[in-house]
């Protein structure tokens, strides 16, 4: 088998395709990463594991320029999205003329996978959606993550959400899609909308706290791309063993266990801000931390000594997870995932579009304080956060046995079982 695996977007959408390609050439399969050049060194970092190696697109970040950031409003994000869209089809387009990839025989992609269907059906080969965030889905209960989550909408404004998604969506990728596929000799498509679900999907989440919509399969009829089979896996943990950093080992043991923190993608400014005030409640509470992907020390001040920076961030956390209290982050898939199956309370601070669904999920679960939106962080907000989780026993409880859950599954082999049945049945 000779996998296709799209890692088109983030970071945060390439980690789940590497950690499913280790595990397939793990099973002797030949595996090809596609992601945004700006990946190329992580990613061929882990050629040793039987991971290729081939562009495509440009990547979302660098779009993401600091005047669209600035307070991540709702039409800094639509611009965002709209000049990503039309930019990255022509990119990916252009990265399927490589001949590396022209005997595939499965390919998996995530939402921001434009062409990989088109180029699967010109192929005659499966192709497999996968599904990082039940958000992805449409859904009469919930708008499109586009329209932000702190909204609470009636089923028909939801549906709407969804369907003006779809035309912003179309008129950036219409064209040049329907030109990809007639060049190929295949028909145009009417609705080829990026939120539009597939047939064969693979759900990457953990949906026993993170709930897949009950009606995501009536919907998926409304832009005629029923879901044959949505096959409800888990989030991908990391297939490799971490090393802790050696200088960390020290602080580990000298003290209590630490406060754990993950940032996520946020602009230099803002990420010392949040630094600054985790350094604050920290100090405040008498607790201990490290900060996960915290980027240059510049600019934060005298943090107390209480507190770490570390900016090569282990994959899997597989070391520092078991040894904290807590862990603050922006609710990104992956790093819920981690924190999930390792039976630590959470603290959210989400900045954008899915990462409110998980945040308020993880809530209404019991597994978290109130989710801060990035907006509303004060000192003080997390600092009673903090005091919440670590003083609440039914959280830390209902972390331990939703961790004891996860821990029973094993998603990476039954990903890697259907996928291989995808292509033996086709």
């Amino acid at each position: 088998m000779k996998a296709i695996l799209i890692g088109a977007g983030s970071r945060g959408d390439v980690r789940p395709m590497l950690s499913l390609g280790i595990a397939l050439a793990q099973r002797g399969s030949e595996v090809v990463v596609m992601a945004a050049p700006q990946f190329q060194s992580w990613i061929e970092s882990f050629s040793r594991y039987g991971i290729t190696f081939r562009p495509m697109g440009k990547g979302i970040f660098d779009l993401m320029q600091p005047e669209y950031l600035r307070g991540y409003s709702k039409i800094a994000l639509v611009q965002i999205l709209k000049k990503f869209a039309e930019e990255e089809i022509l990119g990916q387009i252009a990265a399927y003329s490589d001949p590396f990839i022209q005997d595939a025989t499965i390919i998996i992609g995530g939402v921001f996978c434009f062409v990989g269907e088109s180029f699967a059906e010109f192929k005659g080969i499966p192709y497999v959606r996968f599904v990082i965030h039940p958000s992805t889905l449409r859904s009469a209960h919930s708008p499109s993550p586009l329209f932000g989550v702190n909204w609470r909408f009636p089923k028909i404004v939801n549906k709407l959400s969804w369907r003006i998604t779809d035309e912003m969506a179309e008129r950036a990728i219409s064209k040049p899609l329907n030109q990809f596929r007639r060049y190929h000799g295949l028909l145009p498509l009417k609705s080829p909308c990026v939120m539009g679900q597939s047939a064969l999907n693979l759900a990457g989440f953990d949906h026993e706290v993170l709930k897949i919509p009950e009606d995501v399969y009536e919907q998926s009829r409304v832009v005629n791309k029923p879901i044959l089979e949505m096959i409800k896996l888990g989030s991908f943990p990391w297939p490799l063993e971490d090393e802790l950093d050696l200088d960390l080992l020290p602080f580990m043991k000298d003290g209590t266990p630490p406060i754990l923190l993950s940032i996520g993608t946020v602009g230099d400014k803002q990420r010392q801000d949040i630094i600054k005030l985790v350094g604050g409640s920290v100090a405040d509470l008498g607790l201990r931390a490290i900060i996960l992907q915290g980027g240059s020390p510049e600019g934060v001040g005298n943090l107390p000594s209480t507190v770490r920076i570390i900016q090569d961030v282990p994959y899997s956390n597989s070391k520092l997870l078991p040894l904290a209290r807590a862990f603050v982050h922006h609710g990104g898939s992956g790093t819920t995932g981690d924190v999930l199956r390792f039976g630590i309370p959470h603290i959210v601070i989400p900045h954008v579009q899915d990462q409110f669904f998980t945040a308020k999920d993880l809530y209404s679960a019991g597994l978290s304080s109130p989710p801060i939106p990035i907006k509303q962080l004060t000192q003080n907000r997390l600092t009673t956060a903090l005091q919440m989780v670590l003083e609440n026993n039914l959280i830390q409880q209902k972390a331990k046995e939703v961790g004891k859950l996860l821990a029973k599954k094993n998603p990476l082999v039954d990903a890697v079982n259907f996928l291989e049945r995808c292509v033996s049945h086709r």
